[in-house]
């Protein structure tokens, strides 16, 4: 009766509790790996779907030059920095804050 050589390494495996141990932990280690290889991996997700938000229209008071922007008093106001190296430019005057119509308690009626 003769035996091929690999079922002689079969039965040498089986022979030895320590090596069929160290072949089972070998196995598991490099299934870890590839496991972890493949969370790694960056999954193809569709794109989520955005809103564009509604383009602002540029400052009326933008690019104006001094004497253009004192004359439109009602809606721009000339900025003059006080120090630095910032240029002097025109901008919207801020609009006051809105006023609610609920009473607050200890404000009179």
């Amino acid at each position: 009766m003769s035996t091929s050589t690999a079922s002689k390494t079969a039965l040498s495996l089986l022979r030895s509790p320590v090596r069929v141990l160290s072949a089972v932990v070998a196995a598991l280690g490099l299934l870890t790996l590839a496991y972890a290889a493949s969370a790694q991996e960056k999954k193809a997700t569709p794109a989520p779907a955005t809103k564009t938000a509604p383009q602002k229209t540029p400052s009326a008071c933008k690019g104006l030059d001094e004497a253009a922007c004192k004359g439109k008093a009602a809606e721009c106001q000339w900025i003059a920095p006080k120090s630095g190296k910032q240029k002097p430019y025109c901008r919207l005057s801020p609009k006051g804050k809105k006023k609610t119509g609920a009473v607050r308690q200890g404000e009179p009626a």
